[in-house]
């Protein structure tokens, strides 16, 4: 299974913003998921540092 062409990527609706990622399940069975997952998170917390300040 495939994520949507927006993994990775910022999604905005009603104000709110959104990081398609993997299914916690997804990266139990397909460890090199892990490392994508890694990165989505990673720009998680660089969105939130910057949205804090």
């Amino acid at each position: 299974m495939e994520l949507l062409p927006q993994d990775g990527n910022w999604i905005e609706r009603k104000g709110l913003l959104y990081m398609p990622t993997w299914h916690p399940a997804a990266l139990l069975r397909d460890d090199n998921k892990k490392i994508e997952f890694w990165k989505d998170l990673k720009e998680v917390k660089t969105k939130m540092e910057q949205m804090s300040q």
